[in-house]
């Protein structure tokens, strides 16, 4: 399925079909919205979600565009904005302020 994807590593071109597959039934019964969240709990970072995604619905039919939309407004990739501060000497590792000028963090996946 990415096999003719440039410079991808055969062994990241199988996770990714496989990943494919095992969203193909989460996106009939419960949506893309869902199919994301999957995504993002299984550490897929923008560029290979937006393959995925692009798979899922058709290589040949979905614009590159309308891939990278989809997965770019999810909601299970945006930031979750917080009203406190963190505590004084709280461990932020992984944490990466979302560049709104919100005390937002989110973990990275």
């Amino acid at each position: 399925m990415f096999e003719n994807v440039a410079g991808l590593q055969p062994e990241v071109a199988a996770r990714w079909t496989a990943l494919v597959e095992e969203c193909r039934p989460v996106l009939m019964r419960d949506g893309m919205e869902v199919v994301q969240a999957l995504l993002v709990e299984r550490g897929m970072s923008i560029v290979p979600a937006v393959a995925i995604t692009k798979a899922l619905l058709g290589w040949a039919d979905t614009p590159l565009l309308a891939a990278r939309e989809i997965v770019e407004t999810s909601a299970a990739r945006m930031p979750v904005h917080r009203t406190e501060t963190p505590a004084r000497n709280a461990d932020t590792r992984g944490a990466v302020g979302c560049g709104h000028g919100f005390s937002c963090t989110r973990t990275r996946p």
